[in-house]
């Protein structure tokens, strides 16, 4: 065992917590956007694993798979998700981000965006500029921590463009009604459990 590690977990603790609690704090986020924190982390999974099944998307959350029922029917009904069945194999559902889940994913990034903008206002162009290196830089060291992460295409690159998209987060449709891509004709096509 490195002696390093109790310096290294302290340091990952402290910033998790200050990234936690100033910039990405899933509560206050989950009242703004109107989705639970796992609701967002279904999201979050499919947006870099999409197509994926309900056992994978449970399996990486560790949620079983009848407490997930309630959650992806709720990301359905505001037309995020969708359900289909496997071509292979009819037993497996997959699941797929809607252009509006995929949308609004992309927004709540450049709302992000803006509440960091916010936060480091203060900071020199030179400074900024060090925050995104180190910070592109660990996460490139840990990434294999996480097997969402895993991906080539899952690079950090320090200076690499971000554009935002040009609507706002709060142009987004956050209610059924407002949302035009959910077809109340659906069938819910649970997944069964075994």
């Amino acid at each position: 065992m490195s002696k390093n590690y109790p310096q290294v977990t302290s340091y990952l603790y402290d910033l998790m917590i200050i990234l936690h609690k100033k910039i990405f704090n899933p509560l206050v986020i989950s009242k703004a956007i109107h989705l639970t924190p796992a609701q967002f982390s279904v999201l979050f999974y499919l947006r870099r694993r999409d197509n994926s099944s309900v056992t994978d998307v449970a399996k990486y959350l560790k949620i079983s798979k009848p407490n997930m029922t309630p959650i992806l029917d709720a990301l359905i009904k505001k037309g995020y998700l969708k359900r289909t069945r496997d071509e292979k194999d009819r037993r497996v559902i997959r699941l797929h981000l809607t252009a509006s889940g995929k949308h609004f994913y992309e927004n709540l990034k450049a709302a992000n965006t803006h509440i960091v903008e916010d936060l480091f206002s203060e900071y020199s162009e030179e400074d900024l500029e060090q925050i995104m290196f180190h910070s592109s830089h660990l996460l490139n060291l840990i990434k294999n921590v996480s097997e969402l992460m895993r991906d080539e295409d899952f690079n950090y690159e320090p200076g690499k463009e971000f554009e935002l998209p040009e609507e706002t987060f709060e142009d987004l449709p956050l209610t059924e009604e407002e949302n035009s891509e959910s077809d109340p004709n659906e069938e819910d096509d649970s997944e069964p459990n075994p």
